[in-house]
């Protein structure tokens, strides 16, 4: 999972470090204490899924790119190309790949936050209707206390517009005499 590890490391540190904070006796801090399976969600959340596929079929595309200019290479290498045309031309398909590497990075930054901004956004509404004072993940709680992760995932998936049916990047193969503009936004 490619989006899950960072977001769930957040949490699950959040978590600790509240009931380090404050202590085992979490039913005095609140009236309704929930618990939620973070891991869980992130496994389960459709967004997420959608997320790896995009960025898996992007990093293919990427890779395809790499040794689409690794034979670009030997075949001017092979036709004794100077060298500075060859140092050219290995530069030149170096900045296309670099580019396609920063448009990858900004899809995955893109579905990230997309992503924590959604599952923010729908747990704080989610609490705020159901009168939940306290919700910690799951992993961390060793009381018995109402789980909540199901109807939530269920929440999630009603509250989830995808970034990218509105917001995607094309790899194109190295080389190639057009450029995509189309990047995401940075909002």
């Amino acid at each position: 999972m490619k989006y899950s590890k960072q977001s769930l490391v957040l949490a699950q540190r959040l978590a600790l470090s509240s009931i380090l904070f404050f202590g085992s006796n979490l039913s005095a801090l609140a009236e309704k204490l929930v618990v939620l399976d973070i891991s869980k969600i992130y496994n389960n959340y459709s967004l997420v899924k959608e997320a790896n596929q995009v960025v898996s079929t992007y990093e293919g595309d990427l890779k395809k790119m790499l040794d689409a200019a690794d034979a670009k290479v030997a075949e001017l290498e092979k036709k004794a190309t100077p060298a500075e045309a060859l140092e050219a031309k290995k530069e030149e398909l170096q900045d296309e790949i670099d580019e396609k590497v920063e448009d990858l990075q900004d899809q995955k930054e893109l579905y990230n936050t997309s992503i924590n901004r959604t599952i923010a956004k729908t747990l704080d509404t989610y609490a705020k209707e159901r009168s939940i004072d306290l919700v910690l993940d799951k992993g961390f709680v060793m009381v018995p206390v109402e789980d909540i992760t199901e109807d939530f995932l269920v929440k999630l998936e009603t509250n989830t517009q995808s970034p990218s049916k509105t917001q995607t990047i094309e790899a194109e193969p190295v080389g190639s005499e057009t450029k995509s503009d189309t990047k995401p936004n940075k909002s």
